[in-house]
């Protein structure tokens, strides 16, 4: 399943959109849903946001790929080179939440609950393949 997204909507009424027909095919547990919904919100808006930089427009690609008990999530865009894998400041998880900086978790969240997620320049873009092993329910 594949959809394009544009800078300066609101993914998440594809993303949504999306999760709902994977589910109609592949059953899949409320709580790996809710978790496929966060890893890709926080990848659509961090593109949307630092990405490119807010600018209204701009394309966003996403491929969900379900091959046996594997999910394949493939987010590319557009934007300068970033592989937010390495070069996204880590996460401060020593402060309380009160003396903590808004942000920088989002990544740190994606790594955690994915089972896999690699980076590339493509030449033209960025792309993140994110993978997850899935339990259908029945």
């Amino acid at each position: 399943m594949r959809f394009e997204l544009v800078s300066g909507t609101d993914p998440m009424v594809a993303v949504d959109a999306a999760l709902a027909a994977l589910k109609l095919e592949h059953p899949l547990d409320d709580t790996l849903y809710q978790t496929l919904r966060l890893v890709l919100e926080e990848v659509l808006v961090n593109t949307f946001h630092h990405g490119y930089g807010d600018e209204a427009g701009r394309p966003v690609r996403v491929e969900l790929v379900l091959k046996g008990d594997r999910l394949r999530i493939v987010v590319e865009d557009e934007a300068p080179p970033f592989n937010p894998f390495v070069e996204a400041p880590p996460p401060d998880l020593e402060s309380d939440l009160e003396h903590r900086e808004p942000g920088g978790l989002g990544i740190f969240l994606v790594q955690s609950l994915m089972d896999g997620v690699a980076y590339r320049w493509t030449g033209r873009g960025n792309r993140l393949e994110l993978e997850k092993t899935i339990t259908q329910s029945r």
